[in-house]
């Protein structure tokens, strides 16, 4: 899908389960000029799931890396010093996702919301050249699975 998946080898080995890979996957920044970090609400199930007592928002780190797999979205930090994806910081279901799509363009900059089925958003921004073929494919990757899940279901 234009970006190297290879990337998520030793940081999503550990907590893929039994037959998912991972299909696809982008780096990307928060959104709002690359700046501050942005709050998103998730169930209390998945901050049980991270690990944590605390079932209130999760922050994305101001950089990160999405991976899809068959059944998840996985969001892992990046390291500062390798820029790779580091630690896993929040894991999505693909159930808990209605789509995903590309919401805003501006020149080299390609903003991305990953709408959960509660109605609430993860939305994010890719900027480099080349950033629209990277985003569109991600979200082609998102909804592909979305649609084989629901035709398997």
């Amino acid at each position: 899908m234009g970006y190297d998946l290879r990337r998520f080898a030793a940081a999503a080995a550990p907590h893929l389960e039994d037959g998912e890979h991972v299909l696809g996957g982008t780096w990307a920044r928060t959104t709002g000029g690359f700046a501050a970090e942005r709050a998103f609400g998730l169930a209390a199930g998945l901050a049980a799931q991270l690990g944590t007592d605390d079932s209130g928002p999760v922050r994305l780190p101001r950089s990160f890396e999405v991976a899809v797999t068959e059944r998840r979205l996985l969001v892992f930090d990046r390291s500062a010093f390798t820029g790779r994806p580091h630690h896993l910081v929040a894991v999505v279901p693909l159930t808990d996702v209605a789509v995903a799509e590309v919401t805003t363009r501006h020149r080299s900059i390609e903003s991305v919301a990953v709408v959960l089925r509660r109605g609430t958003t993860i939305d994010f921004e890719v900027a480099k050249l080349g950033a629209r073929r990277l985003v569109q494919a991600f979200v082609a990757c998102v909804n592909e699975q979305l649609t084989a899940g629901r035709c398997a279901a």
